[in-house]
């Protein structure tokens, strides 16, 4: 998970020194000096990259990722997508969209503002603890999404009573809740000090919330949701495997009528179009938070070497801030790309993006052909009733009469 705490904590323990260092030439030399390092190459080049990765690249993507996802939401919103599923969808359109938001404002701060005190009134009062929200309320509408589909595969008859829109907007309400509340101890863990620079409370540096942003943030939200997420993702694909079979076996019978065949291939269809459209969601979201929580400032200190975690020697080294930014620019991605995921293994959500695409050009006054827009859906032919040979003798003989 992307925090402040890996966003801007590279070097010692001096909070001040740490995040002038990654933006601020000058000082970046001075930190270089000071490890024993070549500043003119290693460092500068180091700050260089950070500073492109942290004000353009990743701020760049955000732009990208919003718009995507307000593409998600004016197409997810409408009456084609009645599923329960495509709820927890929406809400993770809004969640994403969110993160993205404070993300991207954080990156061109963090690049072009550093010293700027409402930049910093900015970080600690409103990007730590509200930023960090909604990057839970995504994970855990990840989660409930998942596990919502599961139960639909494996539980058809007992998920009826709770797979549906108004049970699913009650439990996104849920997540909402305790996302806020995960996030509370985040409001009382930095403060903007008398320099002018954001820096941690004593709170913020002591054991409780220490023992809070390790167990709760990585060990329950991060971890766990993404080892739940594995296994969960793993029984959907079976699952579809399974339904295809089904699927093949139903096409053979001989006892069920056409239509009924018909009928139930759709449905089996929209089905597995739906879980598969979540299982790579979930790998998406794997790629994405895994890296990004594994280089949390905390956790890598604990798990590579003690000395508290301000130990200078392991938070400044190379490797560590170059893996810091590749798994912001990975998690920022996975907030963006859901969209492509639509597209790609969702017909139906392709289908109404194409049909609202052409209804805006034809509103904007463009001549375009009418066969996409107006032609019938597949399954609209496959359901339409044989028009009766009687209803046109009715007719004739109406005509010859007159």
């Amino acid at each position: 998970m992307v925090t402040t705490e890996n966003w801007h904590y590279h070097g010692n323990g001096d909070h001040e020194t740490v995040v002038n260092s990654t933006t601020d030439p000058a000082l970046a030399v001075v930190v270089a000096r000071a490890n024993g390092t070549d500043p003119c190459a290693a460092a500068m080049a180091l700050c260089v990259a950070e500073a492109a990765g942290y004000a353009v690249v990743i701020p760049t993507i955000c732009c990208v990722g919003i718009l995507l996802n307000v593409l998600n939401l004016a197409i997810l919103s409408t009456d084609r997508f009645p599923e329960s599923s495509y709820t927890y969808l929406t809400a993770l359109a809004v969640a994403d969209l969110l993160s993205l938001l404070f993300f991207g404002a954080s990156g061109v701060g963090r690049g072009q503002y550093a010293y700027d005190p409402g930049w910093n009134a900015f970080e600690a009062y409103v990007y730590f603890p509200l930023g960090s929200g909604t990057t839970v309320a995504s994970i855990l509408l990840t989660v409930t999404v998942t596990v919502e589909r599961y139960a639909f595969i494996y539980h058809p008859m007992r998920s009826k009573a709770w797979c549906n829109r108004a049970t699913a907007r009650r439990v996104v309400a849920a997540t909402v809740g305790v996302s806020a509340a995960l996030s509370v101890p985040r409001f009382f863990a930095m403060r903007v000090g008398d320099s002018g620079r954001w820096e941690f409370t004593e709170f913020g540096r002591g054991e409780y919330y220490s023992a809070y942003a390790v167990c709760v943030y990585f060990g329950l939200v991060s971890v766990g949701s993404c080892l739940s997420l594995v296994v969960f993702n793993t029984l959907l694909v079976v699952g579809i495997h399974r339904t295809h079979r089904k699927r093949k076996s139903l096409v053979g019978s001989t006892t069920t009528t056409a239509r009924a065949r018909n009928g139930n291939k759709n449905q089996q269809q929209d089905d597995a179009t739906l879980t598969r459209t979540l299982v790579m969601v979930v790998c998406l979201f794997v790629a994405g938070e895994l890296p990004s929580s594994l280089t949390s400032r905390s956790l890598f200190v604990a798990l590579v070497g003690g000395g508290g975690a301000g130990n200078q020697d392991l938070l400044n080294a190379t490797n560590y801030r170059i893996a810091v930014l590749v798994s912001t620019a990975l998690v920022v991605a996975q907030h963006s790309l859901n969209f492509v995921v639509y597209c790609v293994f969702n017909r139906r959500f392709y289908a109404v993006l194409r049909l609202r695409f052409l209804q805006l050009v034809r509103c904007c006054g463009s001549k375009t052909p009418d066969l996409s827009l107006n032609r019938p859906s597949p399954r609209a032919v496959e359901t339409r009733e044989p028009r009766s040979d009687n209803v046109t003798v009715s007719l004739v003989a109406v005509v010859t009469e007159i």
